[in-house]
């Protein structure tokens, strides 16, 4: 069975977690699912706007796990799939 992009799509904006894709350099969101809503009260366009905006959002008991992750994801020291 394969799955056409708006397929993929369509199960993606069902989902109650946070599925995005980042370009690094320069920064910017290039894809967040619709469940970001639920999730943050954000809409995706907030993100697209500010990709910044998870930094800026993040519990405090995460952040420094956070911000670590992500400068080592932007220096290319770790893998490229996060779970917050």
């Amino acid at each position: 069975m394969s799955f056409n992009e708006k397929q993929i799509i369509s199960l993606l904006d069902i989902s109650n977690c946070i599925i995005f894709k980042m370009i690094l350099n320069p920064l910017k969101i290039d894809y967040i699912n619709i469940g970001v809503e639920k999730v943050t009260g954000y809409i995706p366009s907030d993100f697209y706007n500010d990709p910044n905006l998870f930094r800026k959002i993040i519990h405090p008991d995460w952040k420094d796990y956070f911000d670590r992750a992500f400068n080592d994801l932007l220096n290319n020291k770790n893998d490229k799939i996060y779970e917050f």
